[in-house]
């Protein structure tokens, strides 16, 4: 499964970053339709229910004592269609990662077939075959189903009270690789080697400058160069550092 999480996840990258898609003739005659309606579809029919609610509590028409029942429901869709905004903005803020230089391939590449939804790219409309529903339970919770041939059966389906004890604890719902490019430069900004003015937000700047003491001088005090030969009789002076007292520092 890691292989195909891999190869697929790598395949949407290139995908995505490709302008292929564009030159194809048949794709551009057809038409594609990514309105997928998830919010008008799922509170259709509560408008109906909401009333009907209403309306007994109203007349005194419950079916439980001091209509308690009603009165929790009512109060359920209230809050739902914000629990919704929030749910959708959150999800689409963990899909988002999906197309950072740091997503890790080995993540189960539904989550980017997800993102490719949400972000209406080329290939992933409802005329494609896929589609979004939310659903609300009874119990408050609110689930987001995510299907169509990338999925292969295998639906995505992320609970609201799961993502969001997840986020409440500082967690992710898609792993990232570490940005190492970055932690070197940072680590480097603190190892004394480099001039104060190399170092610029806590980071190396890609102007970085050695320290004078690192460089090997002569013995008139002058920076101590060696030739390296570029070719047609030429040679470029590059300057001596002593490596030994890099090492130790």
């Amino acid at each position: 499964m890691e292989d195909k999480n891999i190869k697929i996840n790598l395949f949407l990258k290139q995908l995505n970053e490709s302008n292929a898609i564009a030159y194809n003739s048949n794709f551009l005659k057809q038409s594609s339709n990514y309105n997928f309606r998830i919010l008008e579809r799922t509170y259709a029919e509560t408008a109906k229910l909401y009333a009907s609610l209403k309306m007994k509590v109203k007349n005194n028409n419950c079916e439980t004592a001091d209509c308690f029942l009603e009165n929790s429901i009512i109060k359920q869709l209230e809050e739902a269609p914000q629990i919704s905004l929030e749910f959708i903005q959150n999800i689409l803020g963990e899909l988002d990662v999906t197309d950072t230089a740091n997503y890790d391939v080995n993540n189960d590449y539904r989550y980017a077939v997800a993102n490719a939804i949400m972000k209406s790219r080329p290939g992933f409309s409802k005329t494609d075959g896929y589609n979004v529903s939310l659903k609300l339970h009874e119990d408050g919770n609110q689930v987001i189903i995510f299907e169509g041939p990338m999925f292969e059966n295998n639906p995505l389906v992320i609970n609201s009270s799961a993502l969001d004890s997840i986020l409440q604890s500082d967690s992710f719902l898609i792993a990232t690789t570490p940005d190492i490019n970055s932690m070197m430069l940072k680590l480097l900004a603190n190892v004394g080697v480099f001039a104060a003015e190399s170092i610029v937000n806590g980071e190396l700047s890609s102007q970085a400058i050695i320290l004078d003491e690192f460089i090997l001088k002569n013995s008139d005090g002058s920076f101590d160069y060696e030739i390296i030969d570029i070719g047609g009789g030429k040679g470029r002076n590059i300057l001596k550092f002593d490596l030994d007292k890099i090492k130790r520092k």
